[in-house]
């Protein structure tokens, strides 16, 4: 059981994702944030639509960088 100061932070969820699956995404013109979604490109898509942005602008995905974190 975890505790109530080691519950997990998700900034964005993949559509309606409810797996375990986490992933940190980072661009230089945003702050990180973690993610819930089945892979990485998927990771990157919701983070990009958490920020307001498209996914698909080279300005985005050119300068993302994700990671697993499980």
């Amino acid at each position: 059981m975890k505790k109530k100061d080691e519950t997990e932070h998700v900034d964005a969820v993949f559509e309606d994702y409810t797996g375990k699956k986490r992933f940190t995404v980072e661009h230089a013109a945003h702050p990180p944030m973690t993610v819930a979604a089945p892979d990485e490109n998927s990771a990157m898509v919701a983070a990009a639509e958490h920020a307001g942005l498209r996914w698909q602008s080279y300005s985005y995905y050119a300068y993302a960088r994700v990671w697993a974190l499980n």
